[in-house]
């Protein structure tokens, strides 16, 4: 989020609150960011939109104090991580940060604690100070794929672990809007901005040769990562205006229908697609205009995609993260391409060839393009060579999916044959 323009964080705080209620049907408390990269900015737009806290990690705090307090102290990385802490924004607003327990979240994520549900119960237990008569949180921090994706029965040890904790009675499992509702804080913290949680540079591992890779590949750079991320920028700016100016014929704020647009992304179905278009619409639109407003849409949802965190955060820039989201780019581009009549792909291949690859066939970033990610690109066309090959070895319904795409088969005696018509995504004409 500290990388992102405030346009696209404000577009994600609210995505991310949306899905949310979508999911759970009621309105986030918390939000966690990526990589927990935080700045200022971030955090005043979460306060804005009634977020009430994230969760951050020690080395992210830089001095604390008791409310009322004057003096603040460094805390060096050893913040206590049991409590809740509020966080001073502008104009009186509140909001509160919790960090995890450093030591307990790396022996859950590398040091093998999940071998046993049981010891790390016991480790969530001994985590709390004794005798303390104020309450305590225990708390740790890391990826979801860690249980049972990198560490096998690793959801097996958590749900032991929880199971452990309550049959015995050992403590109260809750949440932080719980615990921030009784127990309000008591000190508050300044943070160290720019920071995150995997690279201890600060933000770096985002955009800069800092040295934090996984370990795997001795001898290999990053120095492809400054170049990558710049022409990420460069494609996001160009479009800017692109999008601004054809969205502005169908819509009185072209930004605001991007926030309200994850009402699409998160219900394709036509009924939900066609209110969506009345809701913002300044007038009805034909299918023809139907099918640029949504592209127009995709385009910047494909914008930030190809910014997801984990194409920076490897070693190699033609590894399958870096790949994915240059594949997102060159979608931004082909739509930006179709709607516009602007070619951006070169000067954005340009930038690419500034981006060095540790693997030597394929030189730098524009000859990874060229090889991994331009064949893949899809059209109509090619969905329409997909469709009728496959057709060959069974018959498709009157109407299928294909990806993302719909197919509609329709006979027509009077012509001895089929015709048939493909649609991309909800409210996209056929043709």
């Amino acid at each position: 989020m500290p990388l992102a323009n405030s346009r696209d964080k404000r577009t994600q705080v609210i995505w991310g609150m949306r899905d949310f209620k979508y999911r759970f049907g009621r309105d986030p408390e918390g939000m966690w960011l990526p990589e927990t990269a935080v700045d200022i900015e971030t955090l005043e737009m979460l306060a804005d939109f009634g977020i009430k806290f994230t969760i951050l990690v020690p080395r992210q705090a830089h001095q604390i104090r008791k409310i009322g307090e004057k003096s603040w102290h460094d805390v060096n990385d050893a913040i206590d991580p049991k409590r809740a802490y509020a966080f001073a924004l502008a104009f009186r607003k509140e909001y509160s940060d919790f960090f995890s327990d450093g030591n307990i979240s790396t022996s859950v994520s590398s040091g093998g604690l999940l071998q046993s549900g049981e010891n790390f119960a016991t480790s969530l237990i001994n985590a709390f100070t004794e005798p303390d008569s104020q309450p305590q949180l225990v708390t740790i921090a890391t990826d979801g794929e860690t249980f049972g994706h990198h560490h096998r029965h690793g959801e097996m040890a958590l749900a032991y672990c929880m199971y452990y904790i309550e049959s015995k009675n050992l403590a109260r499992v809750t949440n932080y809007g719980e615990y921030l509702e009784k127990y309000p804080p008591e000190y508050e913290v300044q943070i160290h901005e720019n920071s995150s949680w995997s690279c201890i540079h600060g933000v770096e591992r985002w955009r800069a040769d800092c040295g934090c890779n996984s370990g795997g590949h001795p001898g290999w750079t990053q120095k492809w990562r400054a170049p990558f991320r710049e022409a990420m920028d460069f494609l996001r700016e160009a479009i800017i205006p692109l999008y601004t100016r054809e969205m502005a014929k169908f819509v009185q704020d072209p930004w605001h229908v991007r926030d309200e647009y994850i009402d699409v992304i998160l219900d394709r179905s036509v009924q939900n697609v066609r209110g969506f278009l009345s809701r913002h619409a300044n007038r009805q639109l034909n299918d023809a205009e139907v099918t640029r407003m949504i592209k127009l849409l995709e385009m910047q949802r494909h914008c930030m995609l190809m910014y997801t965190s984990c194409g920076w955060f490897f070693d190699e820039l033609s590894g399958i993260e870096g790949v994915q989201v240059m594949q997102y780019a060159a979608r931004a581009i082909q739509l930006a391409r179709v709607m516009t009549g602007v070619e951006l792909e070169g000067n954005y291949k340009a930038i690419l060839e500034k981006a060095p690859s540790n693997i030597t066939h394929f030189r730098n970033g524009t000859q990874i393009y060229e090889t991994l990610v331009q064949p893949a690109a899809i059209d109509l066309h090619r969905v329409g060579a997909h469709y009728a090959v496959s057709s060959l070895f069974g018959e498709y319904p009157t109407s299928s999916q294909i990806y993302c795409y719909t197919a509609m088969n329709e006979l027509f005696p009077a012509m001895g044959g089929w015709h048939t018509g493909f649609g991309r995504g909800a409210g996209t004409a056929a043709v």
